[in-house]
């Protein structure tokens, strides 16, 4: 199963996702036989480049509905294995969903990637969810030793 999130920044991937805990969230199966999780109000817009034999054929089919509170706590596999050590050492959260109210259904998933490291918001909910600060890019712009 996938969350489908927003990705902002690839050298942002080690840490959370946010989501909005009143939005509905549903767990569809794609026609592309993934099974995904998104903001309800924002399937079309994502698999609009999702091709079907027929222009009336279904895309998915919802399995699940939640709401986002119900997402929150949620653990997934970090994309970046290396990671994970570095938050334990920290004793810290990480590679959960959490719920903040600067997430918006105007567009991409209803799902956000968050970096402690890397903007304000992310960093502010972050701190407040316990969620372990990582940063993979040195001050020259270039990933740190921790990533091979």
């Amino acid at each position: 199963m996938c969350v489908l999130k927003l990705k902002i920044r690839i050298y942002a991937q080690p840490s959370t996702d946010p989501t909005t805990a009143d939005y509905e969230y549903v767990k569809i199966k794609c026609i592309d036989g993934y099974t995904y999780i998104l903001a309800k109000e924002l399937i079309d817009s994502v698999l609009s480049c999702i091709k079907t034999e027929n222009d009336g054929d279904k895309k998915y089919e919802i399995i699940e509905s939640y709401k986002g509170r119900d997402l929150v706590g949620m653990a997934y596999e970090p994309l970046y294995p290396y990671a994970v050590d570095i938050v334990n050492k920290q004793k810290k959260k990480a590679f959960v969903v959490v719920a903040d109210s600067y997430v918006t259904s105007e567009n991409g998933t209803g799902i956000v990637h968050i970096a402690p490291a890397f903007g304000e918001d992310d960093n502010r909910v972050c701190a407040e969810n316990g969620i372990g600060f990582v940063q993979f890019v040195d001050q020259k712009g270039m990933m740190t030793d921790d990533t091979d």
